[in-house]
């Protein structure tokens, strides 16, 4: 199985724009590590499973204080 960072890599920043947050449509962008995708705007994460963000608000992590 192969590890999340090389799972992520082929996700880039030119195709993250292409995309917005399903909650408030703000800019995403991967963290680093791989393994989520982060809105700039609300603050909210999405995983990144096999190598495809999951932009379901449902599945999305709240961002912290």
């Amino acid at each position: 199985m192969p590890d999340k960072s090389a799972q992520t890599a082929t996700l880039s920043q030119a195709l993250l724009e292409q995309f917005a947050c399903p909650v408030c449509f703000g800019a995403l962008s991967l963290v680093e590590g791989g393994g989520q995708i982060r809105c700039m705007g609300c603050g909210r994460g999405y995983p990144v499973i096999e190598g495809i963000p999951v932009l379901i608000a449902e599945r999305a992590v709240e961002a912290g204080p």
